[in-house]
């Protein structure tokens, strides 16, 4: 799950401000060296920066790439599913692909734990919650079987 900010993340906030802060993460995060990455990566997802990491995912730099899913799938968001869904199912790089589909991983659990939550609670949505988690694992198989293309005439 997303961890809390440091100091440091914190002080550039307050002298950047936080939209300016998460441009200069996105820029140290594509065109710095892997220290750089890592450390920018980690911050975004620290920060729930997730336009970012998604824009990162796109990267021409395939460590930036990985980084990115991997630190989206630590950010725990449902919402990033279907670009981690794409890069499973069309990165050119398989550790990418790899990363990605471990996020998906992970983001499936923290939504079958708060089904769990719910239900142990009584509260509504447990069932949707649950039904989400496995729909996005039965996709993420369902991606990663071989496909076959058949040309047809001159399409």
């Amino acid at each position: 799950m997303v961890e809390l900010t440091t100091k440091n993340e914190e002080e550039q906030i307050r002298k950047f401000g936080e939209t300016e802060y998460i441009k200069q993460l996105e820029r140290k995060a594509e065109r710095g060296g892997v220290p750089d990455i890592l450390e920018a990566t980690d911050s975004l997802g620290r920060l729930g920066a997730s336009g970012a990491l998604i824009r990162l995912c796109t990267s021409e730099n395939e460590f930036t790439r990985e980084c990115a899913v991997e630190a989206l799938g630590k950010f725990g968001d449902a919402s990033v599913l279907p670009t981690l869904h794409i890069a499973v199912e069309t990165d050119k790089s398989q550790p990418v692909r790899n990363k990605a589909d471990k996020a998906i991983g992970q983001i499936s659990l923290v939504l079958r734990q708060t089904a769990d939550l719910l239900q142990k609670d009584g509260k509504k949505g447990a069932a949707e919650i649950q039904a989400a988690a496995s729909l996005s694992r039965q996709q993420t198989r369902q991606q990663a079987q071989p496909r076959v293309c058949i040309r047809i005439g001159g399409l």
